[in-house]
């Protein structure tokens, strides 16, 4: 189905562009995944018909879901996903009424739209079509209040906001992932850690980034026991699915398949995906067979392996990085680490290589990566 009729059909369906006026009776239960500030905010502002209701908020993405208690219609199974952070570029041309930078803004998100369905198309022949959730997407007037832009963005000038903004959406069938039958492949930014640490336990942990960076990012070799430790050290969530790899063949079969595929991805495409959230990418079992979910493990904003070259020669020359440096290095060399650390506890003897990134101290990465998240 082409993509424009398939979400004009949804929007029939939803009404979601229309705004009642007559405000819902707030839930009682908010769901953890996001603010209660903004869940009020987007409420106040969807429609009733057909249960639409905000369900979470991530890096880049508001996700709503349409739920039908009496189950009869197809909304229960449909979410979108509306990209937010484009759309705050926006709020300040529009709110001035600078007509031709919203444009721009706007046909700037067209070619980051078209480039995302390319690089999905792309993950379908390395991870199997299955793997990756069909989608359409579309830019969309929506409407928006200043307590929306608010929460989002504290701060923000929101005078003369209009009542509609340029919005880019994303309409996907909603897949159920069982909770006790679904296990998330992700580990979170080892240099987030050491903010909770003190005295002892400080200078444990920063060893222990020290050595596991080295060892993930220097040449493939054999890992030991300690290695193992190290990895699981610097990305506890691994060990749930460690243990049920060694416990699991079917299942470790399933995680080999997607870290070979994972790591021959990036060196081909030299795309990094996003392993940092939890679920962005999922093994989930359906009957007796286990089957890899790409949820979301494509950045909203590109990140190549080439992005990380001229950080490391910062790094090497001693030059101070600014914030887009760390956005880049922070994410690619998680990617990196994470594909490196599964398969060498898999026994595996695929890596990640890049270029000069070894020849770096442990520590410099940890001093200067970590003064941003601290």
């Amino acid at each position: 189905m082409h993509m424009e009729q398939a979400l004009r059909k949804e929007e029939a369906k939803t009404d979601i562009a229309n705004p009642i006026k007559k405000p819902r009776e707030l839930p009682a239960d908010i769901p953890s995944s996001i603010n209660p500030t903004l869940y009020k905010a987007l409420w106040e502002i969807l429609p009733e018909k057909n249960g639409a209701t905000p369900l979470a908020k991530g890096g880049e993405h508001l996700v709503f879901e349409f739920v039908d208690p009496n189950k009869k219609s197809k909304h229960g199974n449909v979410v979108y996903k509306v990209n937010f952070l484009d759309s705050l570029d926006i709020v300040d041309a529009a709110r001035r009424g600078k007509s031709k930078e919203v444009d721009r803004i706007v046909r700037s998100m067209e070619t980051a739209m078209a480039a995302r369905e390319g690089k999905l198309n792309e993950m379908r022949k390395y991870f199997g079509f299955s793997a990756v959730p069909v989608q359409y997407a579309a830019i969309k007037q929506l409407p928006v209040t200043p307590q929306i832009i608010e929460a989002l963005k504290p701060r923000t000038k929101t005078e003369g906001l209009p009542k509609e903004l340029p919005v880019w959406i994303t309409v996907q069938r909603k897949v159920d992932l069982p909770p006790e039958d679904t296990h998330s492949i992700n580990g979170y930014y080892p240099e987030a850690n050491f903010k909770y640490k003190k005295g002892v336990h400080l200078a444990q942990a920063e060893e222990e980034y020290d050595a596991a960076h080295r060892t993930l990012t220097g040449p493939a070799q054999r890992f030991s026991g300690a290695d193992r430790m190290l990895c699981l050290a610097i990305f506890p969530e691994l060990k749930d699915v460690l243990v049920l790899a060694e416990a699991d063949p079917s299942f470790r079969s399933k995680l080999e398949e997607f870290v070979h595929a994972l790591i021959r991805y990036t060196q081909e495409t030299g795309t990094s995906l996003d392993l940092a959230g939890h679920e962005n990418v999922v093994i989930t079992k359906k009957g007796e067979a286990w089957q890899l979910k790409m949820m979301d493990a494509l950045f909203a904003r590109e990140m190549r392996l080439s992005h990380l070259l001229p950080v490391i020669e910062k790094m090497r020359t001693d030059q101070a990085i600014d914030r887009f440096d760390f956005i880049y290095a922070v994410n690619i060399l998680n990617t990196i680490r994470i594909a490196n650390a599964l398969a060498g506890m898999l026994g595996m003897p695929d890596r990640i290589s890049m270029p000069g990134l070894a020849e770096i101290p442990a520590e410099k990465w940890r001093l200067a990566l970590g003064s941003f998240l601290r």
